[in-house]
């Protein structure tokens, strides 16, 4: 998977174990992970709206006096996807967060912006056009 960030965001493996990317400006305190679950491990448990309401869910469990927006319908990477914030507290601390659930044929995908409370509303425009340019790119081919 590729994404598109500004040249000041670097790697930071340190946000999240499980990501696939996870990107961070921390001088800004603005950061960017994807977490992909493939569809094969995953047996069929979940359908795209069903792991939708689990991500929220995961999130929300995360934090203390979480609110979540209503979600949103857009296209990423020419697929239907779905978008909502949310914020609330870790350890105390207020903080906002972009989240965009999207699927391919074998993976569903989440891509989390997050930020304190105070700066998300000057970093929002910045998360959706980062999260915009979200593509799964094709597997390599094979030798044979």
């Amino acid at each position: 998977m590729q994404i598109i960030a500004p040249a000041s965001w670097s790697e930071n493996a340190s946000l999240h174990p499980d990501a696939s990317i996870a990107l961070s400006n921390n001088f800004a305190d603005k950061h960017l992970l994807i977490l992909a679950d493939s569809k094969e491990e995953l047996d069929g448990s979940f359908d795209y709206p069903q792991y939708v309401d689990f991500v929220e869910s995961n999130l929300f469990s995360e934090l203390t006096d979480a609110i979540v927006s209503k979600h949103v319908q857009l296209t990423i990477d020419g697929r239907l996807s779905t978008q909502f914030t949310m914020q609330g507290k870790v350890d105390g601390q207020s903080i906002s967060y972009l989240v965009t659930v999207t699927e391919s044929p074998t993976h569903f995908y989440q891509i989390v912006c997050l930020t304190q409370t105070r700066k998300f509303d000057r970093l929002h425009d910045e998360f959706k056009q980062i999260t915009a340019s979200f593509h799964e790119m094709p597997a390599p081919a094979t030798r044979k």
